[in-house]
């Protein structure tokens, strides 16, 4: 284990969140460099965010083999982002071979607290760094042979359903699975079996969120072959009931997921992504109402689509079209404070001022109705963007101060992950923000 890297972030003042130009206001877009020594290019192919009120976490690397960074975006009511905290899988303490294939950061595990986890789905581990000794490593041991930890995903709090829920779609041949991790001890099957049927390599992606104190929803996309399944649950500690199953045979179903409560009232929604077919690039984020979701055991496609979100139109130079990979990342966030979450959306190979491949990411603002959805949308670009910059390729929302979240997304053609103080939303941008939060440090 290294010394923690005293690396400063890159603060980028007196500009647009939209722009990153002086132009229009003071709000604050800060990039997160890798560390100077850092081995390995596409730095943000892998980010997580986590935490709670007293202090949360920001966590990326770049993929297969490489170390992982951790930077705090706050503590105890300040707002941070003033260089690394944590490191690992660097070259003095490293990891399995594959590890980082998938980072997942967890709140508290084994009696440790605020830990980031470097996944090695061939051999089944995660290796957690824990920043209440840095020099310890805890090991969460899979099942191998199943590609455990292909895909993961975390609560924001511990919960009696545990702390983080795993895929492994090669398991049973590739028909796949999925595992819940509780606050101690080893992985625990989830059974989904009520869900079998279409698709393949169930777990493939998955994505969860807290309904109350006792229960959690959560989506497995068996996301291979020709129709692929998307399977949605509700689930306790002790038990799990499907709810029902989404199939379509669409390119890149299910391939990116988010689940999070959009209109406020309190039940988590779901976005899926998903193509038109014909082997084109992802285009449209389904949306569909948690307040309607069927009851146990229909698994027949009962769920209506709330909202359709095709690529918005051009803005600030940000195009959007069928080969943009609009629909790529998804992540949901409350970014301006109001209750309801912001469906935030990578598209990673979109064209910025006829910059090819140089991403973008597309905020839409929750809304009591899901139809709604599309009534204000912004465009988050890069100023001066690059061929292959990739902005959007993953995208997350951090816990922030005063009960909102903040934007984070990657660009690993550029070795950057950017936080967006920011959403440039009406009501979240300098021209319609009167406090501290928008101003530059």
């Amino acid at each position: 284990m290294r010394p923690v890297f005293a690396v400063s972030a890159l603060l980028i003042v007196g500009c647009v969140p939209t722009e990153f130009e002086d132009l229009r206001g003071e709000s604050q877009v800060v990039a997160l460099a890798p560390p100077d020594d850092y081995p390995k290019a596409g730095f943000g192919e892998q980010i997580v965010a986590f935490g709670d009120a007293s202090g949360s976490r920001i966590g990326a690397g770049a993929g297969v083999d490489s170390p992982f960074t951790v930077y705090p975006l706050h503590i105890d009511g300040e707002l941070r982002l003033d260089g690394p905290i944590l490191d690992g899988c660097d070259v003095d303490a490293p990891c399995a071979t594959g590890a980082g294939a998938t980072l997942v950061g967890l709140p508290r595990y084994g009696g440790r607290e605020r830990c980031v986890g470097a996944v090695a789905p061939e051999s089944g581990t995660v290796e957690l760094r824990c920043e209440d000794d840095a020099t310890l490593t805890s090991t969460v041991t899979g099942p191998g042979g199943q590609r455990f930890g292909f895909s993961a995903a975390s609560l924001r709090a511990p919960h009696p359903f545990g702390v983080a829920l795993f895929g492994a779609p090669g398991a049973g041949g590739g028909a796949g699975a999925v595992y819940r991790l509780p606050e101690t001890g080893g992985p625990i099957a989830v059974d989904l079996s009520g869900g079998a049927g279409a698709g393949a390599e169930l777990g493939r992606r998955v994505a969860i969120a807290a309904i109350d104190a006792d229960s959690v929803l959560l989506a497995a996309a068996a996301s291979a072959g020709g129709t692929k399944r998307l399977v949605v649950a509700t689930a306790d500690a002790g038990s799990v009931s499907v709810r029902d199953c989404l199939d379509d045979a669409a390119e890149g179903w299910g391939e990116a997921l988010a689940v999070g409560d959009l209109n406020g009232d309190g039940a988590p929604d779901l976005a899926v992504s998903s193509g038109p077919g014909g082997g084109a690039r992802l285009s449209v984020v389904r949306v569909y109402d948690g307040a309607a979701l069927p009851v146990e055991g229909t698994c027949d496609g009962s769920w209506p689509v709330a909202a359709e979100l095709a690529c918005p139109s051009a803005q600030n130079g940000a195009a959007c079209d069928d080969a943009s990979a609009f629909g790529s990342a998804l992540a949901i966030g409350d970014l301006d404070g109001d209750g309801r979450g912001e469906l935030i959306v990578g598209a990673r190979t979109a064209d910025v001022d006829d910059v090819g491949g140089a991403g973008a990411v597309w905020v839409f603002r929750g809304a009591a109705a899901l139809s709604d959805l599309s009534a204000e949308v912004v465009a988050l670009r890069h100023p001066s963007p690059g061929t292959g910059d990739m902005l959007g390729w993953a995208v997350a929302a951090a816990p922030g101060l005063d009960g909102r979240d903040e934007l984070v997304a990657s660009a690993p053609g550029r070795d950057r992950v950017y936080v967006f103080l920011c959403s440039g939303l009406d009501g979240d941008d300098p021209a319609t923000t009167s406090g501290m939060r928008c101003q530059p440090r």
